[in-house]
């Protein structure tokens, strides 16, 4: 990937490291608490593994986007890292990377994206507004992945 733009966003879920990790490696159980994603298709195995990976069908602005290409692992350090290869809604090339530290009260759970910048000065001038919606949605998945974890395992 030539120049490449960068995000890097990071959460804390007040929930421990191994409860977080092993839902969200369970790629069908996504649109359970990634409140972008309407469902996800065409799974080929959780995400703990290279290799694993599945097709994903978005919400965006009240309708459905169907993802043509699959998201796949390309590398997984269990219980620390996982990074995922892909095509994003707007057509272009991806890598994602997941970063997960137990710390006091819970996980920090890092994502780092790298993408292919379309739309030359327009996709630039964009990125402000995307960076802000991603940091949205990232706390609510945070929010919805805890209360998830604490209605299926009674956590506080």
């Amino acid at each position: 990937m030539t120049n490449p733009a960068r995000f890097r966003i990071e959460t804390t879920i007040p929930i421990p490291l191994q409860a977080v990790w092993d839902l969200m490696v369970q790629a069908d159980r996504m649109p359970e608490w990634n409140t972008e994603l309407a469902e996800v298709l065409d799974v080929s195995g959780n995400t703990d593994r290279v290799g694993g990976g599945y097709r994903q069908v978005w919400k965006l602005f009240g309708r459905r986007i169907e993802s043509k290409h699959p998201w796949l692992v390309t590398a997984v350090a269990p219980y620390r890292s996982r990074e995922f290869r892909g095509i994003l809604p707007i057509g272009v090339e991806a890598v994602g990377r997941d970063h997960f530290e137990a710390i006091d009260g819970g996980t920090r759970v890092t994502v780092e994206i790298e993408y292919v910048r379309p739309w030359g000065i327009l996709g630039r001038l964009f990125e402000p507004v995307m960076y802000a919606m991603l940091r949205r949605t990232m706390a609510a998945n945070a929010r919805a992945l805890a209360a998830l974890l604490r209605a299926e395992t009674g956590l506080p």
